[in-house]
């Protein structure tokens, strides 16, 4: 096939109904004339004519294409072509085609775009009156329209004027969705810095996770959190999202992970206090009961230097591996077994339970109703792995 820049728009109207096609459509063809149009839209009163001048042609295989030929262009070719479609000229043609085509199949399929158009263009009538008009006439005068078929169902309706370029349509669409979802995830990270803040201001005065179910719940929301603050990170680093909000992520992850620190250590004390007899830590950094620290904002790294889950791998490098059974060591140096691993219904995150040797602990097993193990009773306490030494 030659290219369409040798081929004027008359020229591929006549190829793509020649009667040499025998009736089979050039969809190709069809559409290369529709970008053709779409490109310069002022070929569209030379295409309509040259389609006109074939729906003229006696042989009803070349009427057939040509219906279909600018059935496609309508559909696709905008509001110029349907100004030059839409003249009593045209589509008496295509009427007339319907009435006195001499193959059944031709009739039909000129009445049915008739009716099409005419039904699509009714809410525009006042600029596009011909397509209503020709339709109406052609019932008050009693012609039959072929009934719908399942293909006439599933086929791709007329885009009614006005209408927007297709593609900037689904352009807006999708940065519509983007923004949406952008402002969703600024939201949500929004609701993680409150909880860090909530988490800041609980841990000092708390006596831990396990007698404290406010913060317990802060805590296993916090730790579910971070999978995700990380995954949000990852994807900015590739561009997924704003560099705005790429830096709130980077502030609120790094925040987050301080006030986990800050749980940890706060519970570590409290349990090495326990184990000296003495009472619970006072407020961490001393002289008042304000939070901990403050959680300042950090300058975002780069995101080449952005070394996501190197830090956590290589602690759990460092921790012991307990099961049941294991002696093992509390950092104060008191020992005990363990007799329990893994997870905890009042938090998230795993948990070693010790029997420990002296009656320092908290428990006999038993936490807030469920019996994770048993021991005697102050010999039991829940702890964290990285708050263990092995034997």
């Amino acid at each position: 096939r030659k290219s369409m820049s040798d081929n004027t728009v008359e020229a591929s109207v006549v190829r793509a109904t020649s009667e040499v096609a025998d009736g089979l459509v050039d969809w190709g063809l069809l559409l290369e004339i529709c970008d053709m149009v779409t490109n310069d839209p002022g070929l569209a009163p030379r295409l309509v004519t040259a389609i006109e001048a074939r729906l003229k042609v006696k042989d009803p295989k070349v009427q057939k294409l040509a219906v279909i030929l600018v059935e496609t262009c309508v559909k696709n070719c905008g509001d110029r072509v349907h100004l030059c479609v839409g003249t009593k000229s045209f589509l008496s043609a295509v009427a007339s085609v319907g009435e006195t085509s001499t193959s059944r199949e031709t009739r039909d399929a000129a009445l049915k775009v008739v009716e099409q158009w005419g039904v699509a263009f009714e809410p525009r009538k006042d600029q596009f009156p011909a397509f209503v008009e020709i339709y109406a006439n052609l019932k008050v005068r009693g012609v039959a329209f072929p009934p719908q078929n399942d293909d006439d169902v599933d086929r791709a309706p007329v885009f009614t004027p006005p209408q927007q370029d297709e593609r900037a349509a689904k352009d807006l669409r999708d940065e519509e969705d983007m923004q949406a979802a952008m402002d969703k995830l600024n939201k949500d990270i929004g609701v993680v810095a409150e909880k860090v803040a909530l988490c800041l201001e609980m841990v000092p005065n708390s006596p831990g996770v396990g007698d404290d179910d406010a913060l317990a719940e802060v805590v296993g929301f916090l730790e579910a959190c971070r999978p995700r603050m990380l995954d949000l990170i990852d994807a900015g680093s590739r561009g997924a999202i704003s560099d705005q909000l790429l830096a709130l992520a980077l502030k609120v992850n790094d925040d987050l992970g301080k006030a986990l620190d800050a749980e940890k250590s706060h519970a570590a004390a409290n349990a090495l206090a326990l184990a000296q007899g003495g009472a619970t830590t006072p407020p961490l950094g001393g002289g008042g009961g304000g939070p901990p620290f403050t959680a300042a904002a950090p300058v975002p790294a780069p995101l080449a230097q952005l070394s996501i889950g190197d830090d956590d791998d290589d602690e759990e490098d460092d921790e012991a591996d307990f099961e049941v059974g294991d002696r093992c060591f509390l950092r104060n140096g008191q020992r005990g077994v363990v007799r329990f691993v893994g997870k905890v219904h009042y938090a998230s995150g795993e948990f070693i339970g010790v029997d420990l040797v002296e009656p320092i602990g908290k428990n006999d097993g038993t936490i807030k109703g469920v019996t994770y193990f048993r021991c005697e009773p102050k010999h039991g306490l829940m702890l964290r792995r990285d708050d263990l030494l092995p034997c």
